[in-house]
């Protein structure tokens, strides 16, 4: 056996006999030898090779791995510019649009992160742009800590998008990035008693009640609802059978159908075609709030995690809202008073704005 060093790795080599390694370390030696009486250094160069050498070898490494990296970052095609990236990625999420891997809010929100990244960063080469600089642009933005970090996450998407889908550069410079910190974070979340969920239900438009009642009274995301299908509603069986595809966590999820939320869906139940109309949502809760109904952010799943949590417990809720019992104790105990939460739970509109289901 002999050992030699290949492209600044050691490496073995066996033969059948001591004697052919023995001529084969021979021949190697006398190229070696033969090499470098052909390679003239000036005693500068000579110098400074050394040094090299020695610097490379205090941290592991060697001249022939060095070369081979800056060979390798040298060759590489230069990064796109941040207007590039933009645009890719806009490309790509009207892709998913189009095939109904995310929502179109999906879409407009992207538009608008798009929009305020190149307005920062349209020409500068995206292996140039650092952690600290996305931090610093978005917190001198005049925006709330919780949308900074919305901001923060979508373009961390971007990101994720250029390395590991389009391997335009190396590293996502967002990986692991702390968020902004909210002092606000641990307060009472905003729920709808039932009075105000009933005059919800009974004053949106007839095409968007499915997908309000579906966000108030199961533990899908809108996003999520608003990929649905009307065939994976099973409402004979009492479940949405929601596929991985369309699941925040990439999982495919089984939801209860509480029988008031059975009753709302049944009239206007179709067998095939998407649940969401092709609208904004946000538009349908404007017109909400112009007739003088509030909406707190996130307000139905909030409702929904509460009431059930005062009725079913933790472990059945966090089943069922795709949540850890750990956020759901922090966030959700005690929000609600039991006998709000029976009403709640027997909610369906009507004309007057609340009835409740009768036997």
């Amino acid at each position: 056996m002999i050992q030699r060093r290949s492209h600044g790795r050691r490496e073995r080599v066996y033969f059948e006999t001591e004697r052919e390694a023995r001529r084969e370390a021979y021949d190697r030696n006398r190229k070696i030898e033969a090499h470098g009486t052909t390679v003239k250094l000036t005693p500068e160069e000579a110098v400074y090779a050394a040094a090299c050498i020695a610097d490379l070898a205090a941290i592991g490494r060697t001249l022939r791995e060095a070369t081979d990296f800056y060979l390798a970052e040298h060759r590489r095609p230069p990064a796109p510019s941040g207007a590039v990236l933009a645009e890719k990625v806009l490309a790509e999420y009207e892709r998913r649009v189009e095939a109904r891997e995310v929502s179109r809010r999906h879409l407009e929100t992207f538009r608008e992160v798009a929009s305020k990244f190149r307005a920062e960063f349209d020409a500068t080469p995206i292996d140039k742009i650092r952690a600290g600089e996305v931090k610093r642009w978005l917190g001198g933005l005049p925006l709330a800590i919780k949308t900074r970090n919305k901001l923060l996450g979508y373009v961390g998407a971007m990101f994720r998008l250029a390395v590991g889908e389009w391997n335009l550069i190396e590293k996502n410079p967002l990986a692991g990035v702390a968020k902004f910190s909210d002092p606000h974070s641990g307060r009472r979340v905003s729920v709808f008693t039932p009075e105000e969920m009933g005059a919800v239900l009974s004053a949106v438009t007839p095409d968007w009640l499915p997908v309000f009642a579906i966000n108030a009274f199961t533990g899908l995301r809108r996003a999520e609802i608003e990929r649905m299908i009307w065939s994976e509603i099973k409402l004979d069986r009492r479940l949405i059978d929601l596929p991985f595809t369309k699941s925040k966590n990439g999982r495919r999820k089984l939801i209860t159908i509480p029988e008031n939320l059975a009753r709302m869906l049944a009239p206007v139940a179709r067998s095939e075609g998407p649940v969401a109309p092709n609208r904004r949502f946000d538009l349908e809760v404007r017109r909400l709030k112009t007739l003088g109904l509030k909406w707190p952010p996130n307000v139905l799943r909030h409702s929904f995690c509460s009431y059930a949590v005062a009725v079913h417990g933790f472990v059945w809720t966090a089943r069922e809202a795709d949540h850890s019992e750990t956020v759901l104790k922090k966030h959700y105990r005690e929000v609600v008073t039991a006998e709000d939460a029976r009403r709640y739970w027997e909610i369906v509109p009507g004309g007057c704005g609340l009835t409740h289901i009768t036997e």
